[in-house]
């Protein structure tokens, strides 16, 4: 992966007038630019460990919602953005679309919400 993988948050955040979502699926220790994830409005971990550690950066607990690997189907309510402005969904790691990663159930999840939205990837 790129040493500026968070990097492009910082600069949208400028130039987009959006909402940002985060996932973190792996651990944050000993990660470069790791404090980038302060960028984001919302996050979601895969571990209570991965949620201490986005505390410990300074992310407040109403803001990370924890959802366990492998996820089970069920409805998680994750808050709105405000109107008018679309939420964002980061996902950063390897495109395994069926396999390990399972991006297929990225796309069935927001294939069963509504509003605007947008999608950025980096690998």
């Amino acid at each position: 992966m790129s040493s500026h993988v968070f990097m492009p948050i910082k600069h949208e955040r400028k130039v987009v007038n959006s909402y940002y979502f985060l996932v973190a699926a792996f651990s944050l220790d000993h990660k470069k630019h790791a404090e980038c994830i302060t960028y984001a409005d919302y996050h979601l971990a895969i571990s209570s460990g991965i949620k201490e550690q986005m505390m410990a950066r300074g992310i407040s607990a109403q803001n990370i919602s924890v959802v366990y690997n492998p996820v089970s189907i069920k409805t998680i309510i994750v808050p709105s953005p405000e109107r008018d402005k679309p939420a964002v969904f980061l996902y950063v790691g390897r495109l395994k679309f069926e396999g390990q990663k399972r991006v297929k159930d990225l796309f069935d999840g927001l294939a069963r919400t509504t509003g605007e939205m947008a999608a950025t990837y980096y690998w």
